[in-house]
């Protein structure tokens, strides 16, 4: 019976133990880990009440659709890989548990892209078919610059078509340096739950158990018992300094022995405030404060991150490492400031910056040089014919040849920078680098459009060229009747049609006609007008001189001049032709000339007189193609508007914009805001430290109190075995040392706080004063580029069509030697004027999307940036005041429509895992979030915190 009895009390003991060990080992990982997460997505909602920094896409796990997604459980991954020589050459004191061995890479971001693909290229289609010749005459087409680019997408290999807007959702969704920022402002909130826990009730308990057996000649007897110690403790710490300390305490000693069981307590209370170093709310709340409002700069510095991401990715400028630079604390200039002071532009695409627009300025150049390929191959198809011909020598043929090849290997340069910068980007999207990318034209779209349209006019001035060269097989008496109909028929020649010039010119060659004069009285009325155009055009140059322009009765009277002189030598070819010279030539040897001969060299000399009639026709439809151009450059698209309040920065007055733009920078930049608060919390610093170089005066309370030994009465505590105590400490400050050391460093890092906000301040108006420069810069150097393509689209052809003229007689007498320079000098004259249009279009890209970045620029400095949930510019600043008015902002549009119905319903912030993916508003058990129905403001404590 002993024996049982004593196995009872064994059991007893190990049931006892089991709950011990239990206890001790706590809850479980996954416990842990999700109630850090209920507090984070608590306290962020709770700081989440400004619609300027909204926080948004934060979830500390990757998205589902991630490269790095992590589908495992987040508390017991498998073990990953290890490296097979460390492996070997170090102990393993840890082996895979039920997860077992491996790694998951998420793919779902493939599946998007594929998806995004299709919707771009369905899109696409219908725009490629608007874009097309609009006429049939075009039929040799010269590939414009739309095909060039198009190249990829009709290759066998090619890739995945995404959109700016694509680009920057990709971004948000796979970059490892956003995930970074999102944990990182995880981060930020776990000192806050420390802190705010640090006021709260901590309670603390423990427990031991002896079982204890001595024989009777042992150190204190004979022995054979149980005991059991506690302690249940409980601390809490006050706003003002005091802290309180409650503890009570039991040893139960179960004798086993026949001497029966004793159960004594003790309770203490301790409650101490300190009156001078460590008293008062300024020094005790300290360190919860600025813990409330580190966060607090995180999730501004968080929300100036998104806006800085979506710029990054779309002009590849450089990020901040963390959320402490995104904040923008530190006064040292950035990258922009620096550049601006060496007169460059950080927005520039065509420098090294490796996002969207810098790429596709990269693929529109290299599509502007495949096009300058083939013109130089069609060039060199023309100059090779010449030379056959005798009329130009190997040595401009060769000049076209090796111009062709330098023209070669750039494109190849083009397909090697532009390969490398595109793998760069595709890195910062967190994407691997063989995964083939095409980016859409859409931002350089309008260039392209339009350059093509000038194309388009040079096809169809070319079809008209060819139209009339076809024509050596109509009868000599009804050319006159052909050229007329050619310059007036839309539907014979599309070049003309709808133009001044096809209605006027059958009047104006009818003054001609009716002149019945001899050749030579035509001679005299064309030195009459090209004296008058000599005199108008001396007046023009005296006039440019003084800076000034021709009238405008002045301009028309030249313009008039120009074109009746070029009417009047198509007359004179013609009438020349009508007369059939080539039948009037003498035949001197009759007798040894065989008709195949006489009726070769007629044709030849009719072939001579023909080529003469069509190169002063083609003068004559430089007039339409020129027209044309003219109706064309009105057509140039508009640069977007950049408004800031009522205020077009781009054709403001530059002083006026400078001083707008630099006054909203001030007013609205969070960095700045940030910078502010830090010079706060260096000021409160002072207190701070001030209060350590006090002596120290504490008033404590003690009470102790003891239940009576020996009895079985755990809970039998009486006055008579209570202890109070009051007590006073007194500490003279005689050694204060590190304590001074601290506040004077507090002193300078103020100081410094205050001259880092200055000096911000001035790089933040410095920065925005060259933002807005730049972008009027750019849009001044847009206006100048059209003119300048429109000049180089008329002497590219101008150059090719003299190469191509025919020579007149009358210049046959010159020198071999005057020949061959002319050819020379056309040949240059020619390649010079191309190689011009390649650059100049190139340059043209170039500053559009530079302008389009540049704007970006200037809207992120100036803190007017708003984005959607995805991360996207809403771009609702590119519209005036009153069209912004009309609507609400895009990027709110879904949260006012909830509001209504929960005006103070919380942002998604989902911290779940992966595999729990919220799809609605969901905390971080996978619940709905119950809304809230009182004004969510920032307090100090937590629901199981107070502060007094």
């Amino acid at each position: 019976m002993g024996k049982l009895r004593e196995i009872d009390r064994w059991g007893v003991g190990a049931v006892l133990l089991a709950v011990l060990l239990i206890g001790v080992g706590g809850c479980t990982r996954m416990f842990y880990r999700k109630q850090a997460d209920r507090e984070v997505s608590g306290i962020l909602r709770e700081k989440d009440i400004f619609p300027e920094w909204k926080i948004e896409q934060m979830h500390v796990y990757a998205d589902p659709r991630s490269r790095y997604a992590d589908p495992s459980d987040p508390d017991h991954p498998p073990m990953p890989p290890d490296d097979p020589a460390a492996d070997k050459l170090s102990p393993h004191p840890q082996r895979p548990g039920k997860a077992g061995v491996g790694e998951a890479r998420g793919t779902a971001y493939l599946e998007l892209i594929k998806a995004w693909d299709e919707q771009n290229r369905a899109t696409l289609a219908p725009v490629d078919a608007k874009d097309k010749p609009i006429t049939d005459m075009a039929r040799e087409s010269k590939h414009p610059l739309k095909d060039y680019y198009d190249e990829p997408l009709r290759s066998p290999q090619a890739g995945f078509m995404l959109t700016l807007e694509q680009a920057v959702e990709l971004g948000v969704i796979n970059s490892p340096q956003y995930q970074s920022f999102r944990e990182q402002l995880y981060l930020a909130a776990l000192p806050v739950t420390q802190q705010r826990f640090s006021y709260a009730y901590q309670w603390a308990a423990l427990a031991d158990f002896f079982r204890e057996q001595a024989g009777p000649q042992a150190q204190g007897g004979s022995q054979h018992n149980w005991t059991g110690a506690s302690a249940l403790g409980l601390n809490k710490l006050f706003s003002t300094g005091a802290r309180l300390s409650a503890d009570f305490a039991n040893t139960t000693v179960v004798n086993l022995g026949g001497q029966g069981t004793s159960s004594v307590s003790s309770i203490g209370i301790t409650l101490v405030q300190p009156l001078l170093q460590g008293g008062g709310k300024a020094v005790t709340l300290e360190p919860l404060t600025q813990a409330e409002r580190n966060l607090f700069y995180s999730i501004r510095s968080y929300a100036r991150f998104r806006e800085q991401y979506y710029v990054s990715v779309a002009i590849g400028s450089n990020l901040p490492g963390s959320l402490a630079s995104a904040s923008g604390t530190s006064a040292a200039p950035g990258t922009s400031s620096v550049l601006a002071a060496l007169g460059l532009a950080a927005t520039d695409v065509s420098g090294g910056a490796t996002g969207y627009l810098a790429n596709l300025y990269r693929e529109c150049d290299m599509a502007s040089d495949k096009k300058f390929v083939h013109d130089l191959e069609r060039a060199l198809r023309i100059l090779e014919g010449f030379q056959e011909g005798g009329m130009y020598s190997p040595l401009q043929v060769d000049q076209v040849r090796s111009t062709l090849l330098q023209a070669q290997n750039t494109v190849m340069t083009d397909k090697q920078l532009s390969t490398n910068s595109l793998d760069q980007f595709k890195l910062a999207l967190g994407l691997p680098a063989n995964l083939p990318l095409i980016l859409d034209d859409t931002p350089a779209r309008p260039v392209t459009r339009q350059l093509d349209r000038y194309y388009q006019i040079i096809d169809e001035a070319d079809a008209a060229f060819k139209l009339v060269e076809k024509q050596d097989q109509l009868p000599a008496e009804k050319m006159r009747d052909f050229l007329l109909q050619a310059y007036t028929d839309g539907k014979l020649n599309p070049l003309v049609q709808g133009t001044e010039f096809a209605k006027k010119l059958e009047s104006s060659w009818k003054t001609w006609g009716k002149i019945k004069v001899t050749d030579a009285e035509i001679k005299a009325r064309l030195v009459t007008l090209a004296a008058e155009r000599r005199t108008l055009l001396d007046l023009k140059t005296d006039l440019e001189l003084k800076k000034a322009t021709l009238s405008p009765q002045d301009a028309l009277k030249l313009r008039t001049a120009e074109f009746d002189l070029d009417l009047g030598r198509l007359e004179q070819r013609v009438r020349r032709y009508e007369e059939r010279p080539w039948e009037k030539l003498p035949n001197d040897d009759k007798e040894k000339t065989t008709k195949v001969d006489r009726d070769k060299l007629l044709r030849q000399e009719q072939i001579k007189q023909f080529r003469l009639v069509t190169h002063a026709a083609g003068f004559m439809l430089v007039w339409a193609r020129n027209e044309r151009f003219d109706e064309v450059y009105k057509l140039w698209p508009a640069p977007p508007a950049a408004y800031l309040e009522d205020l077009d920065l781009t054709t403001a007055e530059i002083e006026q914009a400078q001083q707008l733009a630099v006054q909203v920078a001030l007013e609205n930049r969070w960095d700045l805001m940030n910078a502010r608060a830090q010079v706060m919390d260096a000021w409160r610093q002072l207190r701070v430290t001030a209060n350590n170089l006090m002596g120290a005066l504490t008033v404590g309370y003690s009470l102790q109190s003891q239940t009576p030994a020996g009895g079985m009465h755990p809970l039998a505590f009486s006055s008579a075995a209570t202890n109070q105590l009051v007590s006073f400490n007194f500490q003279l400050p005689l050694n204060r040392l590190a304590q001074r050391n601290a506040y004077r460093a507090a002193l300078i890092n103020y100081q410094q706080a205050r001259r880092n906000l200055i000096v911000l301040e001035d790089n933040v108006a410095a920065q925005t004063r060259s933002d807005v420069r730049q972008l009027q810069l750019f849009a001044a150097n847009y206006q100048t580029q059209r003119k300048v393509l429109q000049s180089l689209y008329s002497q590219v052809e101008s150059a090719l069509e003299v190469i191509v003229a025919p020579v007149d007689p009358d210049q046959l007498k010159g020198s071999a030697t005057g020949s061959a320079a002319s050819a020379a000098a056309l040949t240059s004259q020619y390649l010079g004027a191309l190689q011009g249009l390649n650059g100049a279009q190139a340059r043209m890209y170039g500053i559009w999307l530079s302008y389009l970045a540049t704007r970006m620029q200037v809207y992120l400095d100036l803190e007017r940036l708003p984005l959607d949930f995805r991360g996207v510019w809403t771009e609702e600043l590119g519209r005036t005041p009153k069209e912004a008015s009309v609507e609400p902002r895009p990027d709110r549009r879904v949260a006012q429509a909830e509001d209504a119905a929960d005006p103070l319903a919380i942002p998604l912030i989902y911290i779940d895992h992966p595999f729990q993916r919220a799809i609605g508003r969901v905390n971080s058990d996978g619940a709905a979030i119950p809304t809230r129905t009182t004004p969510a403001r920032a307090t100090f404590g937590a629901p199981t915190a107070s502060v007094k």
